[in-house]
């Protein structure tokens, strides 16, 4: 599944609160900072101030459908080890895994944003997973906390999109 839409920084946080506030979700960094473990949040105010921080590649897994996130350590080249002062970095997987990617930094202006995952065929065609782990996600439930999160975007985008759009087709005219 993959939905772009555009949002500030304050539609991409509501996705974030959606998704934060969905029962037995659990939100983490998907990249560790350099030397140091995934961070899981517990609390909303964590995600607000990773966020704002400049680390928006975090990833939400609704623990309930399966998928447990695995851990992968990545070692830097030697010259990146240089520059960065870092041995390397971890990373989590996992087929249930919703990632929200955020173009770039606008400064608080509409940017294009991402949200995607697996589907159970495209992940069984195309991924690292093993079908023993893939066969462990209870798909039809991700399917539909994943289309809840579509459709709650579809919503609020047209809502702050269409006024403006028909305000600058008024004004051609």
């Amino acid at each position: 599944m993959q939905s772009s839409f555009f949002g500030t920084d304050a539609d991409i946080l509501q996705v974030w609160r959606w998704l934060f506030d969905t029962p037995e979700m659990r939100i983490f960094e998907s990249y560790s900072v350099p030397d140091q473990a995934n961070q899981w949040f517990v609390s909303w105010d964590d995600i607000v101030e990773c966020y704002y921080e400049g680390r928006s590649t975090l990833v939400a897994w609704p623990e309930n459908v399966g998928g447990v996130p695995y851990g992968e350590h990545i070692t830097f080249t030697d010259e990146t080890q240089r520059e960065l002062g870092a041995v390397g970095r971890n990373v989590l997987h996992s087929p249930a895994a919703i990632n929200v990617i955020r173009n770039n930094n606008q400064n608080g202006c509409l940017a294009d944003t991402r949200i995607t995952s697996w589907e159970e065929k495209s992940v069984r065609q195309r991924s690292i997973f093993s079908d023993v782990y893939i066969d462990s996600v209870d798909w039809k439930a991700f399917r539909s906390i994943c289309g809840a999160i579509q459709r709650k975007i579809k919503k609020i985008s047209q809502a702050k999109l269409c006024p403006a759009l028909s305000c600058l087709m008024r004004s051609k005219n």
